[in-house]
C-alpha cells in the first residue's frame, strides 16, 4: 500500500512540479572513548544506511550525514562545550529551507541546548543510544525520537518482572564508580516506576551503594539481607559475580535470596552470561537464584548487513575497528543498530510526505517526529520496530536463569517492548534452590529477621510484633525508598500522600499512556508537585546520600529543600508515599 505516495510524488517531480529533496543527518557523536554510539562503531552503519537509502530512493530523495567531532575529545566536558557551537554555526552558513535536517544528539552533549536548538529550529532530534527519560516531551522536545530506546524502557521490564513474581521488598546495590552511568540511571527510573505502581501496590525499596572492594560488598550484602530477599544488583558483571561468590559467607546462598543483575547489553565492558557458567558447589544455590537481563540482540541474524558495516568500520577506522567478532557483530549493539534504523525510519516517513509538502514551504521536525511515533515501521532493513505515542522506541529483552543441567545461563524468559509483555520459555525454566522448587517468596515465614512467624519465640516483646504489624498496614499501596550511602541509617522521612502526586509526563491527558504509567526524572526540573499537607517529618541519625540524577519535590507553597540531597551528598531522607 505504501507504493501509492510513491507514483504520486514520482508524478510530481517528472511533471516539473517537484524536485529531488535533499536530506541532511548531522550528528553531534564523539568520535571514541568507550561509549557505544561513539562513531568508530555507528558512523560506518550511519553510511551505509545512507548509501542504502539513497538507492531506494534514487528518484525522491538525496541522503547525505555530516559529522561533527573533534577527535581530540576524550570527556563529555569536551564533546558538550563545542556541539552547539558548531551546530549554530552550521545552522547559520551551510542551511536553506529546501533541505530536511535532523540532529543525532550524544549522551555527552549539554542537552538542554541542543533540545532547545531542535525545538527552535524545528528539526527532528534523535537519540541512537539509550536516552533519559526527560529526552521526550510534547513541550520541551516535540521532534524527539528515542530510537536507541530509554532507561524507562528497562526500568519498565524490572518491575513487570518483580510483579510478575510478587517480590515487593527490594534491595538495590549500586555500584558507585562504575565506568558507565547506565546504573545510576537506572536506579533513578527504576525508583520513578516504583512511584507509579505506588497507586495500586507497595514497593520496598532499599538502596546501598558500595565500592568494588571485599569490605563494602560485604557491608551491601549485609545490608540487604536485614530487607529483602530480593537483590537488583547495578554493576557491571564481573562485580555482579563477585558477590553471588560472596553470598554463601555472607548467608545469602540458602535458597531464601534471589539475585537480578541488568545490562544494556552483553559486550565485554559490561560483561555476559558466560561469566556465571560452572560454579563450584557451595555457590550453587546463589548460582541458581540469579537471573541476569540484558537487550536482547538479534543483529546477529543479519550477516550480510553486518558484513557491510564491518567493512566500512576497517575502511574509515582500520585498526580501532577490531573490536568487531563473530561472537559481537555490529547490530547486536542497539546503538549501531539504531545509527541504521533512524535512516530508514526518516526515508521512509519524509518519502511518505512528499506528496502532501508543499515546495518552498519548509519541513517540520514535529511533523515528522509526529508521523514517526504510535506505529509499527514495516519493511525496514534490519526489521520491523515500533514506536510510541510518545516516541521511545522499545526494546525487546531477554531473561536468563542458571541451568543445572548445563550449569551455565539459558533463556527463560523474554521481555516484549512493543507489547509491553512477558514470555516465559516452556523448554527452559529456573530450577529454584528452595525446598518447593518454586521461587523464593516475598517475605520467608520467620521474616528478614529470622525471628518471626514460626520463628517467634514466647517471651518476644509484645512492641516486637506490633509495630512490624503497623508500619506494614500504614504502608498500604505505596512505595517506601530507602536512599544510603554505605548503608547507614537515614536522617529524614517525608510521608506524602500519594493521592495528591501529580506525576509528570510527555503529556497531562489521562488518556496518554505515557502520563499513565512512567514518571520521568526530569534533569534540573521539578517532577512531583502535591498541594496537600506535609503528613510526618521524623528525625533519624545522620548519614550521607549518593549524588543522583536531579530528583526535586515542591509545595506550591513550600519547597522542601531536604531534596536537594538528591543531587548534592549533604543529608539523607527515607521518602515514604502511601
Amino acid at each position: 500500500m505504501r507504493i501509492v505516495p510513491q507514483l504520486v510524488a514520482w508524478f510530481l517531480i517528472v511533471s516539473g512540479c517537484g524536485a529531488i529533496v535533499n536530506v541532511e543527518i548531522i550528528s553531534i557523536l564523539p568520535l571514541d572513548f568507550g561509549v557505544a554510539s561513539a562513531l568508530i562503531w555507528t558512523a560506518p552503519a550511519f553510511e551505509v544506511a545512507v548509501e542504502a537509502a539513497n538507492k531506494r530512493y534514487a528518484t525522491f530523495l538525496n541522503f547525505s550525514v555530516v559529522l561533527m567531532y573533534n577527535a581530540s575529545d576524550r570527556t563529555c566536558e569536551d564533546v558538550s562545550g563545542d556541539a552547539v557551537r558548531n551546530v549554530s554555526e552550521y545552522y547559520y552558513t551551510k542551511t536553506n529551507s529546501d533541505t530536511v535536517y535532523a540532529i543525532v544528539s550524544s549522551i555527552c552533549t549539554d542537552q538542554t541546548g541542543i533540545e532547545s536548538v531542535a525545538a527552535g529550529w524545528d528539526w527532528v532530534l534523535f537519540s541512537n543510544a539509550l536516552a533519559q527519560d526527560t529526552f521526550l516531551d510534547d513541550e520541551l522536545t516535540p521532534t524527539a525520537i528515542a530510537v536507541g530506546g530509554t532507561f524507562h524502557g528497562y526500568s519498565t521490564m524490572i518491575i513487570n518482572v518483580l510483579l510478575n513474581f510478587g517480590w515487593y521488598h527490594i534491595s538495590v546495590l549500586l555500584q558507585t564508580n562504575a565506568f558507565s552511568p547506565f546504573y545510576a540511571n537506572i536506579f533513578g527510573s527504576l525508583v520513578a516506576q516504583g512511584a507509579v505502581n505506588a497507586s495500586n501496590r507497595t514497593f520496598f525499596i532499599n538502596s546501598c551503594t558500595f565500592l568494588p572492594n571485599t569490605k563494602s560488598m560485604a557491608d551491601a550484602l549485609d545490608n540487604a539481607k536485614q530487607r529483602s530477599r530480593v537483590v537488583i544488583i547495578l554493576a557491571p558483571a564481573k562485580i555482579a559475580l563477585e558477590l553471588l561468590l560472596m553470598a554463601h559467607a555472607a548467608g545469602l546462598a540458602n535458597g531464601e535470596f534471589v539475585f537480578i543483575n541488568v545490562q544494556p547489553l552483553q559486550q565485554s565492558e559490561f560483561g555476559n552470561i558466560s561469566l556465571f557458567s560452572q560454579p563450584r558447589v557451595q555457590n550453587l544455590k546463589a548460582f541458581r537464584a540469579f537471573l541476569f537481563m540484558s537487550y536482547r540482540a538479534s543483529g546477529h541474524e543479519l550477516q550480510d548487513l553486518n558484513d557491510k558495516i564491518v567493512n566500512r568500520a576497517k575502511a574509515m577506522f582500520r585498526a580501532e575497528a577490531t573490536g568487531y567478532t563473530a561472537d559481537s557483530p555490529p547490530l547486536d549493539s542497539f546503538a549501531t543498530q539504531a545509527s541504521y534504523d533512524l535512516v530508514d525510519m526518516l526515508a521512509q516517513v519524509v518519502n511518505e510526505s512528499l506528496p502532501f509538502h508543499a515546495p518552498g514551504s519548509g519541513w517540520s521536525g514535529t511533523m515528522l517526529a509526529t508521523r514517526m511515533s504510535n506505529r509499527t515501521f514495516k519493511g525496514l532493513t534490519a526489521g520491523d520496530l515500533y514506536v510510541t505515542p510518545e516516541g521511545e522506541r522499545c526494546l525487546d529483552m531477554d531473561i536468563y536463569g542458571f541451568s543445572t543441567a548445563s550449569l551455565s545461563m539459558k533463556t527463560i524468559g523474554r521481555w516484549s517492548g512493543s507489547a509491553q509483555r512477558l514470555t516465559w520459555s516452556n523448554r527452559s525454566k529456573v530450577n529454584w534452590p528452595t525446598a518447593n522448587g518454586l521461587p523464593p517468596p516475598d517475605i520467608p515465614d520467620c521474616g528478614f529477621s529470622g525471628e518471626d512467624g514460626p520463628c517467634a519465640y514466647s517471651g518476644i516483646p509484645l512492641t516486637r510484633v506490633l509495630v512490624p504489624t503497623f508500619i506494614g498496614v500504614v504502608a498500604v499501596a505505596g512505595l517506601i525508598l530507602y536512599i544510603g550511602y554505605d548503608c547507614r541509617p537515614v536522617k529524614l522521612e517525608w510521608l506524602l500522600d500519594h493521592k495528591e502526586l501529580i506525576i509528570s509526563g510527555r503529556d497531562s491527558s489521562a488518556s496518554n499512556s505515557w502520563a499513565s504509567r512512567n514518571v520521568k526524572l526530569r534533569s534540573r526540573r521539578s517532577i512531583w508537585t502535591t498541594s496537600g499537607p506535609l503528613m510526618q517529618t521524623l528525625d533519624r541519625e545522620r548519614r550521607s546520600t549518593l549524588p543522583l540524577p536531579a530528583l526535586e519535590v515542591q509545595r506550591k507553597s513550600l519547597s522542601l529543600y531536604p531534596f536537594s540531597s538528591f543531587i548534592e551528598p549533604i543529608s539523607g531522607q527515607t521518602v515514604t508515599v502511601y
